[in-house]
């Protein structure tokens, strides 16, 4: 059984279904709920005056209009940007959303994975991390966040960083806490035992029977990204994962479609 209670994998739009809407905004959310998405992955960053806002890259160079490091800007720079139109002209004007508004649009629809980013947010941070990407800071900020929203849906926080987690497991106890990852799963079973995982979120290159199992040993759920290939979606269903992260949450669709076309007609008795 899946964390969510269901039979099969949880269905999550990675990056909020970066692929079919700018990645981490408002209308990729709404993108992906019409889309049949049961659970919204997004990327958190705190904004420096302790706002945390949905944006996967460490700069705002790529996703929106404006430049610097989002640690660096404040909210009210940040919404004075266009976060849309770098994906296509129809979504020129749409602003950088805030956790909060995710969470509002999610709330009584669907599940929501927060992925806490700090620095590059592709692994660890250096020992010890620089002043200006304090841990704790992002911690604090996402756990009053998602309080003062009281969101009941399925509530996932993850993060590369295993300092997060730590902070994350003090600051709000009983939450459902994910390791993401990218390259080696080498340091899961210590963080488990210290921390208290409840999912380990591996990239797709690592999923594989091996890994599924030495996760189940421990307890964990397996939640898997980025899956953009049907074959790669039917691999993970076979495997038996608990959560699918797809840019474009259409495929699960597309998958079912093309499997009910291939079984053909079903055949009634007179």
């Amino acid at each position: 059984m899946t964390p969510s209670g269901q039979s099969r994998p949880v269905r999550f739009a990675h990056r909020a279904g970066g692929d079919r809407a700018p990645e981490n905004t408002l209308i990729a959310c709404e993108e992906a709920l019409r889309h049949g998405a049961e659970a919204l992955e997004i990327d958190v960053r705190a904004t420096a005056d302790g706002v945390p806002v949905l944006m996967h890259d460490e700069t705002v160079d790529r996703t929106t209009d404006g430049h610097g490091a989002v640690a660096d800007l404040t909210l009210a720079r940040l919404k004075s940007l266009d976060a849309g139109s770098w994906f296509a002209p129809r979504y020129r004007g749409e602003p950088v959303a805030t956790l909060e508004e995710v969470l509002d649009l999610a709330r009584g629809r669907c599940g929501v994975n927060v992925e806490l980013k700090i620095g590059e947010g592709r692994g660890p941070l250096p020992s010890p991390p620089p002043p200006r990407l304090d841990p704790g800071a992002l911690v604090r900020c996402v756990v009053e966040a998602t309080a003062r929203t009281d969101f009941a849906e399925p509530l996932y926080l993850s993060s590369f960083e295993p300092r997060i987690l730590d902070r994350l497991r003090s600051a709000r106890p009983g939450a459902h806490l994910g390791l993401i990852c990218k390259w080696t799963t080498r340091g899961l079973t210590a963080l488990h035992r210290r921390t208290g995982l409840q999912s380990v979120h591996i990239h797709s290159r690592l999923a594989g029977r091996r890994r599924l199992r030495a996760s189940r040993l421990l307890g964990l759920a397996v939640f898997v990204w980025p899956v953009r290939e049907i074959e790669m979606l039917r691999r993970l269903l076979a495997l038996g994962v608990d959560g699918i992260m797809c840019p474009d949450p259409a495929l699960f669709g597309r998958a079912e479609a093309t499997d009910a076309e291939a079984a053909g007609p079903v055949l009634r008795r007179s």
